[in-house]
């Protein structure tokens, strides 16, 4: 199985958090994470991170298969924004949509309204 990525599964890794440990680091042998590029974007601006943790995801994201924000996924996007669904998680839930990925996040209220879309809770 394959996974499109939240960022706030990053920031349990970053906290250390076993559970998102052992997810990342068993998937990423398999090469089955992808990252949208706004993942990127939320995880670097999230105040609370050190730099320490800021350098970690760098190196990090070299392992994943990012996916940047193109036109078919913005499409897709904006069809669930019309569900009242923040402009990042439609971005993501997109992303997950169009690679055919489950999305692992720990964040499935936000998520749940978007019927096609398959989530892997953490």
């Amino acid at each position: 199985m394959e996974f499109t990525l939240d960022t706030n599964i990053l920031i349990y890794y970053a906290k250390g958090d076993a559970a998102c440990i052992e997810f990342m680091n068993a998937n990423l042998e398999k090469d089955a994470l992808i990252l949208p590029t706004i993942v990127t974007v939320e995880f670097l601006a999230f105040p609370v991170l050190t730099l320490q943790e800021r350098e970690l995801f760098l190196t990090l994201l070299l392992k994943f298969r990012t996916v940047a924000l193109d036109t078919q996924i913005a499409f897709l996007a904006a069809d669930i924004r019309k569900n009242k669904v923040k402009l990042g998680d439609s971005v993501i839930a997109a992303t997950a949509l169009f690679t055919h990925t489950a999305l692992a996040t720990r964040n499935l209220r936000d998520f749940k309204k978007i019927k096609e879309l398959t989530l892997y809770s953490l």
